[in-house]
């Protein structure tokens, strides 16, 4: 049931454990190890789906301050940084949206977490402009970038050009 990664939401565990947890049916050193494992996905990847129900569930009240007061201390100051190391190591076929939408979805999320408290929520107001700058720096990018059917098509035209068949002239003739 601990077998998950990133992208908490991508991975039923957490869920499962959320609804045993709701129900009075997990036990508790299960639950403290599903904190920890949550815990760092929030700091390793800017992953707020520990926020998402019923995986909160997992957290006691407690423990849901503390990480939020964490997050407040150590992820906040450097959200500019930590939304381009979320956004790191994609191809560069990897749409910019499809990027930079944990950190979309995380600032979201904390903006939520954090509403009673305008100076949180006006820094990641700030955060949400800087995450669509950097995806429109992004897509200028991806948008010169060829794609590989565009590079195909030349040689696909030229072909055909040339002997005035395609490919397929061949099959369908039996040859």
């Amino acid at each position: 049931m601990l077998r998950f990664g990133g992208y908490i939401d991508a991975h039923w565990e957490p869920q499962v454990l959320g609804r045993l947890q709701e129900a009075g049916a997990l036990p508790e050193t299960l639950r403290r190890k599903a904190v920890e494992q949550l815990v760092e996905l929030a700091f390793d990847l800017l992953d707020a789906g520990w926020l998402d129900e019923p995986v909160c569930q997992l957290f006691t009240n407690v423990e849901r301050e503390e990480l939020l007061g964490r997050i407040r201390d150590e992820i906040l100051p450097n959200l500019d940084e930590e939304i381009d190391r979320s956004a790191d190591g994609y191809l560069s076929d990897v749409e910019p949206e499809h990027r930079y939408q944990a950190a979309s979805d995380a600032i979201a999320a904390y903006k939520l977490a954090f509403a009673s408290y305008s100076e949180i929520v006006t820094r990641l107001d700030e955060a949400e402009r800087y995450v669509a700058q950097a995806i429109e720096a992004a897509a200028s990018d991806y948008e010169s970038q060829p794609s590989a059917a565009r590079l195909a098509e030349p040689s696909i035209s030229r072909l055909t050009t040339l002997h005035d068949r395609d490919e397929f002239d061949d099959i369908a003739e039996g040859r």
